[in-house]
Parts: C-alpha cells; sequence; structure tokens
C-alpha cells in the first residue's frame, strides 16, 4: 500500500535462512554436527553459511518452549 518497502526476494531469503539457522542451533543447544543433521547439510556447509552469516557461539540462543 503506497509507499510500503519491496526488498528484493534475496535479501529475504537471505533474512529467512539466518533466522533458520539461529532456531535450528537454538533446538541443537549449539551442538553443530546436530544443527547440520537437523537442517540437512553437512557439517562444512554449515560452517560455511555460518561464516557467511556471521553467526558465532554468542548469537545461539536457548530454544524456546
Amino acid at each position: 500500500p503506497g509507499s510500503a518497502e519491496v526488498r528484493s526476494l534475496a535479501v529475504i531469503i537471505k533474512q529467512a535462512e539466518r533466522e533458520h539457522i539461529l532456531h535450528a542451533l537454538a533446538v541443537a543447544h549449539g551442538k553443530r554436527a546436530r544443527t547440520a543433521e537437523l537442517l540437512g547439510i553437512s557439517r562444512k556447509n554449515l560452517w560455511e553459511k555460518l561464516n557467511a552469516h556471521g553467526i558465532s557461539d554468542s548469537d545461539v540462543d536457548e530454544p524456546v518452549g
């Protein structure tokens, strides 16, 4: 409506991927191997995504609920 900002699909996908990785890390209590397993990717691929998104151990929250 009117002046609503529309961000590119690439930006939205990157943001959603980052949030989903953080959620999976929280569910796995920060365990990288379990996180990769939950996401269906290799640990190397997870490591690359963590670096690309600038996610460190301090960004991981405990699971909610």
